[in-house]
């Protein structure tokens, strides 16, 4: 119930200001990328959620804090190697300063 009463009243702000409209927030998927970005995410993070709740209750803690790490570093790897050659954003290195070493920069 939180978070259906959250969702509506962000929804609500959404639609005031000059060209108020029920349909403002829909269309934001469509104009913003950084709207579908978050959208995507939230429905990644749902879908991790309930698995990361399955394996915890039906595999030994373990083997799951294994298999979830692997997953993690393999899926690290391979983003890490499609990101290489491509140019940093300017202050990225002093955000997180093992990324140049990361992608090879």
């Amino acid at each position: 119930a939180g978070v259906v009463m959250v969702t509506a009243g962000g929804y609500l702000l959404s639609t005031f200001g000059n060209n108020a409209s029920l349909l403002k927030p829909l269309l934001s998927l469509q104009k913003e990328k950084g709207s579908r970005l978050m959208l995507t995410v939230a429905m990644i993070w749902s879908l991790t959620a309930t698995l990361d709740g399955m394996g915890a209750r039906e595999g030994s803690p373990l083997v799951f804090g294994v298999i979830v790490n692997a997953v993690i570093t393999v899926c690290t790897v391979v983003m890490t190697a499609i990101q290489k050659g491509k140019r940093l954003p300017k202050g990225a290195a002093s955000l997180f300063p093992l990324t140049p070493y990361l992608l090879g920069a």
